[in-house]
């Protein structure tokens, strides 16, 4: 492998045309997230009333936020890093869309449930008298022989929180769920290790797709972006040169930007469509317009920013 300087390793000084096509990346990005903005905040306006009413408005935000941090790696030329939260909106957007499509009460009830059992679950790992406690901390023992439980909890607000919880379990509109929940768990782990799973849905996030018809981008997007998430692809930072020879690639590589462009924008889009027509349709008479003129805009960029990668 040759050497290099650390300029070629870490150029922070872009290209003034890639920095051209990064911007417009960027900031078409920042529109679209912008758009959404306007969705969340009438969204989160209808004070609708209960609190699992506003679970869909919760991951909408979510949603947003990935996207917007994307726009910022995007525009610094970080797209590996982008990979990873790209990963996450496709899960993020695509269980929001599951739980709005159909019986949105009753699965952001799963939602709200699972997550209780979820925080229960990690509190009990701090209270002595719990196995799963006993079991954390023996092998915290030995990793450190020192390790005393006491220094790191704060019991009263650990039971605090469990009580919390278990308060929310037992209303009347988490029964049901509840009980869904505690059937689900007899069946084995895998039935509720996401929300989604309860009442025979999906049981993990390939099934989802699939059922909401996104296969393909979880085969050519999730599964592919996950290398970055696992690290099970490091030798990628390697370009062979031939010869048994490999040259170091550089960081802030450009290669895929175009792809994660369009694949945050088919996201959100595909997002938006579904989160107006069922949490907001008042505004369903005026998306098409937006849309029309953001998805001309859209295109646009993708004519000017045509570019071939060579290695």
């Amino acid at each position: 492998m040759r050497n290099s300087s650390t300029s070629e390793i870490l150029p922070k000084d872009l290209d003034i045309n890639l920095k051209k096509i990064l911007f417009n990346y960027s900031d078409t990005i920042d529109e679209i997230v912008n758009y959404g903005t306007y969705i969340l905040k009438i969204d989160y306006e209808l004070k609708r009333d209960g609190k699992d009413n506003f679970v869909p408005t919760a991951f909408l935000r979510n949603c947003l936020e990935l996207a917007d941090g994307i726009s910022i790696l995007v525009k610094s030329s970080s797209i590996d890093p982008s990979k990873i939260l790209l990963r996450t909106l496709l899960e993020n957007s695509l269980s929001l869309i599951f739980m709005i499509r159909e019986n949105e009460k009753t699965r952001a009830h799963c939602y709200l449930v699972w997550k209780a059992h979820n925080e229960i679950k990690l509190c009990k790992k701090f209270i002595d008298e719990e196995q799963i406690s006993k079991d954390f901390v023996k092998q915290l023992k030995k990793e450190n022989q020192d390790f005393e439980l006491d220094n790191i909890r704060d019991i009263k607000g650990i039971l605090k929180t469990i009580e919390a919880k278990n308060t929310l379990l037992k209303l009347p509109f988490y029964k049901e769920v509840d009980e869904e929940y505690q059937k689900s768990k007899k069946k084995g782990k895998n039935y509720i290790r996401n929300w989604y799973s309860l009442y025979d849905g999906p049981l993990n996030f390939e099934l989802l797709s699939k059922e909401l018809n996104s296969t393909l981008h979880y085969h050519f997007n999730y599964k592919k972006y996950s290398e970055n998430v696992h690290a099970v692809n490091v030798l990628k930072a390697f370009i062979s040169t031939g010869n048994d020879l490999a040259q170091l690639r550089q960081m802030r590589d450009f290669k895929d930007c175009r792809e994660v462009f369009i694949e945050v924008i088919y996201l959100l889009l595909n997002l938006y469509n579904e989160f107006i027509e069922k949490r907001i349709p008042n505004e369903i008479n005026n998306y098409p317009e937006w849309s029309k003129t953001f998805f001309e805009k859209f295109k646009k960029v993708l004519d000017d920013t045509q570019f071939n990668y060579i290695e």
